[in-house]
């Protein structure tokens, strides 16, 4: 895979404003994080784009994506009400940590093989009740 200019593809991707918050630095380091923790989370990623069953496109989002989900939300507020004002917030999100998808992981991960080639199950339960 060609170097990356994270800093760039995550100022490109986010809402007006929200990129320019932050020094470019900051954001590039942020991507390489998230690069990386994808990579040990699911190491099919390597591989599938190498063959070009994952298009360095879609990667770039969802690293991109990612790292935009950590700077818009950093207190992790999930609700808020303004009469005797009261908030919720998500301790993972305001955490910092990365999270992904299950649509991302799909596509990071790749299809999942249900059991050797050429096995099958064997048990007593057949279904027939259901």
């Amino acid at each position: 895979m060609v170097d990356i200019d994270w800093a760039a593809e995550i100022e490109a991707r986010a809402e007006p404003g929200l990129a320019g918050r932050f020094p470019t630095a900051f954001l590039a380091r942020k991507a390489i994080d998230a690069a990386a923790t994808i990579a040990d989370m699911f190491p099919n990623a390597a591989r599938r784009l190498k063959t070009g069953e994952l298009s360095e496109t879609t990667y770039r989002r969802i690293v991109c994506d990612a790292v935009l989900r950590q700077l818009r939300n950093p207190e992790g507020h999930r609700s808020e009400s303004d009469g005797v004002y009261q908030y919720t917030a998500s301790q993972t999100v305001a955490s910092g940590d990365l999270w992904i998808p299950d649509k991302d992981k799909a596509l990071l991960q790749g299809p999942v093989s249900s059991g050797a080639p050429g096995s099958f199950g064997v048990g007593t339960d057949r279904g027939w009740g259901r």
